[in-house]
């Protein structure tokens, strides 16, 4: 099977700057894996071993493992097959790890390292699932928990049993963001979003998937924050795209992830 086209949802949720650019290791020039190295990654995955240290690659490649470790069969990223292990977060927070060490020395709002998490978090396999699917069919609470924490950048992603404010799925577009402007509110929000809503070749959200297999309460985890952040129905699958570009060009073009995050935190 092959992968699906990009879905508008998709294309808005990548980062600005190529990955090529985006996923150097403190600037340097990047080096390809080969498919010797794909697969090896692949298979110490499936064994349960995430840690880029273990791995039996050149020493240069780990800022882009991830990204680049990509099933040609089924197109499963590493954080596909963490999403798949456990009702326990542990396999998939050990892969979102391991997006730091790629972007070693940078700031932990840079875009640079923002740029890298997104491209991992929102990676489609070939049946159009993200990795946010795949532990939504699996009823992995936590699992959940942590990668939409994880794509919303705060340090709540690494407790997923607290669920207290401020935990960011309780954030709410008319509360938690009053003080930012009106186009900085459409863009974090939007681009949540877009990563719940983000459909498979089956045109399945995560809370669809979730729901069809019997995870009820994992679905209604997930349909409440998109309530949340999205009020009256101001968003829709189809707008989306458009304010989250609009909003895009307001930001300093090296540093769009960095100033949103900088914002978004000196508001709360």
């Amino acid at each position: 099977m092959s992968a699906p086209p990009p879905h508008p949802l998709l294309a808005s949720l990548l980062p600005v700057k190529p990955d090529n650019e985006l996923l150097l290791w403190n600037g340097k020039t990047s080096v390809s894996l080969s498919p010797q190295d794909i697969e090896a990654i692949l298979a110490r995955a499936r064994s349960g071993d995430f840690w880029l240290s273990h791995f039996d690659i050149p020493e240069r490649t780990p800022q882009r493992t991830l990204a680049l470790a990509i099933d040609p069969e089924t197109g499963d990223s590493v954080l596909h097959i963490a999403a798949t292990f456990t009702g326990e977060p542990l396999r998939v927070e050990e892969v979102i790890r391991q997006t730091d060490v790629m972007t070693c020395g940078q700031d932990r709002s840079s875009a640079a390292r923002l740029g890298a998490l997104e491209t991992v978090l929102v990676h489609q396999n070939n049946a159009g699932d993200s990795c946010l699917h795949v532990a939504a069919r699996g009823g992995w609470q936590k699992a959940v928990t942590y990668l939409y924490r994880a794509f919303c950048v705060h340090e709540s992603r690494d407790y997923p049993d607290v669920t207290d404010s401020p935990a960011r799925e309780r954030d709410s577009y008319l509360v938690e963001f009053e003080e930012l402007d009106d186009w900085t509110v459409d863009h974090v929000c939007a681009k949540r979003l877009a990563f719940l809503l983000l459909p498979n070749s089956a045109r399945q959200t995560a809370a669809d998937v979730a729901r069809s297999a019997g995870h009820v309460k994992v679905a209604a985890w997930l349909e409440n924050i998109a309530t949340l952040l999205n009020p009256g129905g101001h968003f829709t699958a189809q707008n989306i795209p458009q304010v989250i570009e609009e909003a895009q060009w307001k930001f300093d073009d090296q540093d769009i992830a960095s100033e949103i995050n900088r914002n978004y935190e000196d508001a709360l």
